[in-house]
């Protein structure tokens, strides 16, 4: 394609040019099996995305459960210590 553009400093290549080029296409099957594979990583993404949201909305619950001083007396009636 190199060979069929011009200009010195800004190649261009004419739509002449483009339509000239051959297009080669998988055949159906091929097509198909691409379809069908592209739709399993579609899937894949979209189960990932809705685990990670999962883990955003727990990590947004447990967290504060994590880092919060305990609320009272442990079961022998002291104090339990802070962090």
């Amino acid at each position: 394609m190199l060979g069929q553009s011009s200009g010195s400093v800004v190649k261009n290549l004419r739509a002449a040019t483009v339509r000239s080029l051959p297009l080669l296409l998988p055949d159906n099957r091929e097509q198909r099996r691409i379809g069908a594979s592209v739709s399993a990583l579609e899937e894949l993404a979209a189960t990932h995305d809705r685990i990670r949201r999962a883990g955003l909305a727990l990590r947004g619950t447990l967290l504060p459960l994590f880092l919060r001083d305990p609320v009272g007396p442990d079961e022998d009636g002291a104090a339990e210590p802070t962090l």
